[in-house]
């Protein structure tokens, strides 16, 4: 911020701590800089002949920090026989849209063994408290595909399931039996098996 006034021969007195500045607070000339940093309520006066007047205060909040959460999302398609998944990802901040841009998405071919089963993995990056990932899972150029899946932001573990919703494929979350997976664990917020209709 700059400090500035048109009075010939003032002086500016200010503080960064909320109380209101006298003649012995920090003076500086008029076009001084002062350095804003995290959160500061600052009060500036006009100092003339000993005496300050016209104080402004203008209040200052460092934004929180981005925190930025690394997730996966694991497919399990043995119930259907799928032999590839395609990721369709959107939603949150913006930043989680497939490399490949044309429906389906990105193609996953290569799978992980975890607790017994194969599973089509894709990372991606939560950017705030706020963001979120949208997902649809498809075999092929697309279909057979699943219904949509909403405001994922922990790692989770979905099975493509044989029950349809019209003619999209339904999807249970099965996190809550893999919990003895640590990423897993610490980043569930409760143990429930839900299908997404």
């Amino acid at each position: 911020m700059t400090a500035v006034t048109a009075t010939a021969g003032a002086q500016l007195v200010y503080t960064t701590d909320g109380t209101t500045p006298t003649a012995n607070s920090t003076k500086v000339a008029s076009g001084t800089k002062i350095d804003i940093t995290g959160n500061m309520t600052l009060k500036v006066g006009l100092l003339i002949g000993g005496a300050v007047s016209g104080i402004v205060t203008r209040t200052y909040t460092e934004p929180a920090p981005v925190v930025k959460t690394t997730i996966n999302i694991y497919v399990n398609t043995d119930k259907v026989g799928w032999t590839a998944v395609n990721f369709w990802s959107w939603g949150g901040d913006d930043s989680h849209s497939p490399v490949n841009k044309n429906w389906p998405g990105d193609k996953v071919s290569t799978t992980t063994a975890i607790g017994g089963k194969q599973w089509y993995a894709k990372e991606f990056t939560i950017n705030g408290s706020d963001d979120f990932v949208n997902l649809v899972f498809s075999t092929g150029s697309g279909s057979p595909q699943t219904v949509d899946i909403n405001n994922v932001t922990t790692t989770k573990f979905y099975e493509v399931s044989t029950q349809k919703d019209g003619d999209k494929h339904l999807v249970t979350d099965v996190t809550g039996s893999y919990t003895d997976i640590r990423e897993v664990r610490d980043n569930m917020a409760d143990g429930s098996n839900d299908i997404y209709r």
